[in-house]
């Protein structure tokens, strides 16, 4: 029923190629139809496509939301991808995975496949970046913390940089979003941007948001086996990535050492869940996932307020020479009455 390029059979042009995925694969009872909608308009995708497709594909992905759970969600994408990498789509065909998807990892790696596929030129060999930084600073994506998860946690040094500008656009609810999104591998340019981030927030005293910031950092931390921390310097540009220059690995303790001046700045902040963050990465075989709810307990002592407790103490004072007067009162009308 689906009469598109993605759906095609191949040209015996990639024999190297494992077996490719095909759509029955993904849904290999029946292709909903919303499925069916959103390939056909993927399809009419290109750089320079109409505000009115854009939203006929925003109406076409909430069906497909709706009609697709995640794990399925996630197959039809890497599906798409298949196609954009053996030339059957166009790049622009993962935008919609970035724009309208919700859920946090779905988002993560639509990031990575468009830096990874798109294609820029010579002249501007960081177009692909700045059309999710256009995305991301125009609010024009459903969950925009995953998507800052995505370019902090690509692993590339100039990537980062340019975040720096528009970290601080972020909300507090946004801020968690990408908590939940930060993944590894573990790369340098990804720790050092969240560490330098969070010594800035703690001096501005950005507690909430440093608390999740901690948090991501932490996860990543403990979800990586291997604890190699991978340096890449990606070649953007028309070739995209088929030449990359790759640094040895180093273990994550030998990066500890170089970082231990601001993780000593962090730690005299006093802030429960930067002390806790520091001990997890000290120690990430000694902690777990559910140990990790320890470090977002923050303090109210770090900031100006005072506790509700102490408010209560200081109001309730007047209450208790109300209640004895009114009993010293009570007494009196009594004895009147006798």
């Amino acid at each position: 029923m689906i009469a598109n390029k993605m759906a095609r059979v191949r040209k015996p042009m990639y024999p190297a190629k494992t077996e490719l995925m095909e759509l029955g694969d993904v849904f290999p009872k029946s292709i909903p139809e919303s499925v069916e909608s959103l390939l056909y308009n993927l399809e009419q995708l290109h750089e320079r496509s109409s505000p009115l497709l854009l939203e006929t594909i925003k109406i076409v992905y909430k069906a497909f939301m709706d009609d697709v759970d995640d794990v399925e969600r996630k197959s039809l994408f890497l599906y798409v991808v298949q196609e954009v990498q053996v030339g059957s789509a166009r790049p622009e065909s993962i935008i919609p995975f970035i724009r309208y998807e919700t859920n946090h990892q779905l988002v993560t790696r639509a990031i990575w496949a468009y830096l990874q596929n798109k294609r820029s030129s010579f002249e501007d060999p960081f177009s692909a970046t700045c059309d999710i930084l256009d995305l991301l600073g125009r609010k024009r994506v459903a969950n925009r913390g995953a998507v800052f998860a995505g370019l902090v946690c690509f692993g590339d040094r100039r990537v980062c940089a340019v975040l720096r500008t528009v970290r601080h656009t972020l909300s507090l609810p946004e801020i968690r979003a990408f908590a939940h999104a930060a993944t590894g591998p573990l790369h340098r340019s990804t720790i050092e941007f969240c560490t330098e981030w969070l010594v800035e927030l703690v001096d501005t005293e950005q507690y909430d948001i440093a608390i999740q910031v901690a948090s991501a950092l932490s996860s990543m931390v403990i979800n990586d086996s291997t604890l190699l921390v991978h340096d890449t310097r990606f070649n953007f540009g028309p070739y995209a990535f088929l030449h990359s220059t790759i640094f040895p690995d180093i273990a994550f303790d030998d990066l500890l050492v170089e970082l231990e001046p601001l993780l000593d700045t962090l730690s005299e902040s006093g802030l429960p869940a930067l002390n806790r963050m520091i001990e997890i990465f000290k120690d990430p075989a000694g902690n777990s996932l559910e140990q990790l709810d320890m470090r977002k307990v923050s303090t109210r002592r770090l900031q100006s307020d005072r506790r509700v407790s102490d408010r209560r103490i200081v109001s309730i004072t007047p209450r208790i020479e109300r209640r004895g007067i009114q009993r010293r009162n009570g007494e009196r009308r009594l004895e009147n009455r006798r």
